[in-house]
């Protein structure tokens, strides 16, 4: 009888723990995903010059830039891509949009993150890198990349203002906050887009206009910072759009449109 009662104890116990918490048994929670690092292997392949090249580590896209003999990340950095190194971060929510889809960029880094994500994918690939690293871009191979060949005042071109869905994720239309918006701009996204909805310029890069602020290191010194380039969501000025504009010099503090972007280089 007392063996009864206290399997009976027992299984309630655990049908009630089951009932509470993320398991397999309880289809009406979400389970905790898990964020794991790819690996390297004898059949990974290393980088071949003018060809694209995805990180096997992390899955950060790369395209070959011939006009600089390096690659330039596809795309910004996604919190999928970076919760691989940091898998406790948090790129926070505004009202009722969220910054942390995994295909959104991640915000909330400061440039020492960015630089710590960098130093950490080269360690890890360094077995086929070739004698490559991964690193913030400088603010003229920012400026080379987002001009595409052009001598371009803006991302898109010249022409202002810009034609709606061609030119970035910018304080458009049905952007979150009140203030100055791009006149009779639409782009669709309330705060950051997934990556591969913010623009792709003629050089095949994603979102070089807008969607977050990107970390570049200073043109001189490489273990500098640089500026932030490329405006992000929360920009209307014309001025702060600008391919060129590098007036954000300070580092600053972490914020909701700040992110980055990574190059393959010498």
């Amino acid at each position: 009888m007392v063996f009864g009662m206290f399997g009976f104890l027992l299984v309630f116990a655990i049908a009630g723990y089951l009932s509470f918490n993320p398991n397999p048994f309880n289809p009406g929670k979400a389970i905790g995903v898990k964020h794991e690092p790819g690996r390297i292997d004898k059949n990974t392949k290393p980088p071949v010059a003018g060809q694209n090249w995805t990180s096997p580590i992390s899955g950060v896209e790369f395209v070959w830039i011939p006009a600089l003999n390096m690659w330039m990340g596809k795309f910004e950095v996604t919190n999928e891509e970076y919760l691989k190194k940091e898998p406790t971060h948090d790129s926070r929510s505004i009202q009722t949009s969220t910054f942390s889809g995994d295909r959104q960029p991640v915000v909330y880094v400061s440039v020492d993150n960015a630089r710590a994500y960098a130093a950490w994918l080269t360690t890890n690939e360094a077995a086929i890198l070739s004698g490559y690293r991964y690193r913030l871009p400088r603010v003229t191979e920012w400026i080379t990349i987002a001009q595409a060949g052009h001598d371009w005042l803006f991302p898109w071109g010249n022409e202002w203002p810009p034609t709606s869905g061609n030119a970035g994720n910018y304080h458009g239309q049905e952007a979150s906050f009140v203030h100055d918006k791009i006149p009779g701009y639409h782009d669709n996204h309330p705060v950051t887009c997934n990556v591969e909805d913010s623009w792709e310029n003629p050089w095949h890069v994603f979102g070089l206009g807008g969607n977050v602020w990107e970390a570049c290191l200073s043109d001189t010194d490489t273990s500098s910072f640089g500026a932030w380039m490329g405006a992000s969501w929360i920009n209307s000025i014309p001025d702060r759009l600008h391919c060129t504009n590098s007036q954000l010099r300070e580092v600053g503090e972490p914020a909701m449109n700040f992110g980055f972007r990574l190059v393959l280089a010498r």
